[in-house]
């Protein structure tokens, strides 16, 4: 038993750091270069400018995350004290019922920094449309992001992240039925994938 608690000590502070080491990246300097999106400029989205997040509203506002990764997908969602928590189902429990669930208190702070982390996320480049004949790894991504509202199913919207950029790192994504190609922030992924790799396993 303690082997494994400390496993999962381990494991759940070394993607804490992860985690608090890209907001500093997010919020202080940049480390993309020109185009990047990434600057030193304010994170809030009440006072961010001329700076455009993927994420219209805060993270606090929403209901639910799905990330669908390596063909599985993840659901986070809050409970009735804002503590946020991975929406299991047991094997034989048909996935598109909704019940009640309790946040594990050891991994509630974990899912809720690296979410909110997601909630910074900017747009770097604005591509347009992009080249004739390409998609950008869009059109069958190996990640998707859903996002709910507190209440309804309907979803607010879906960013399918396709192939990298030759330079490592950013990710071409597309928003819902936007025709535009954008980039963002591969570490953004990535954070989310460690999330998954965590808490996926508990």
């Amino acid at each position: 038993m303690a082997a494994k608690v400390n496993r999962r000590t381990i494991a759940t502070w070394g993607l804490l750091a992860a985690v608090a080491a890209a907001i500093v990246v997010i919020e202080s300097t940049g480390v993309l270069g020109p185009g990047g999106g990434e600057g030193n400029q304010e994170a809030s989205h009440q006072d961010a400018g001329e700076v455009k997040f993927l994420l219209p509203v805060p993270v606090g506002t929403l209901g639910a995350v799905e990330v669908m990764f390596d063909g599985e997908t993840y659901r986070f969602e809050r409970d009735g004290a804002d503590a946020w928590f991975l929406h299991r189902h047991g094997p034989d429990e048909p996935k598109d019922v909704l019940h009640e669930h309790r946040a594990d208190a050891d991994l509630a702070p974990l899912i809720g920094q690296a979410l909110g982390a997601f909630g910074r996320t900017r747009i770097g480049r604005e591509i347009g449309t992009g080249v004739e004949g390409v998609d950008y790894g869009v059109a069958d991504p190996t990640v998707v992001i859903t996002v709910y509202p507190v209440e309804g199913r309907a979803p607010l919207w879906r960013y399918a992240v396709g192939d990298m950029l030759t330079d490592g790192f950013r990710r071409y994504t597309k928003v819902d039925d936007d025709p535009n190609i954008i980039t963002i922030a591969n570490y953004q992924i990535e954070n989310l994938q460690q999330l998954i790799a965590v808490v996926g396993n508990e």
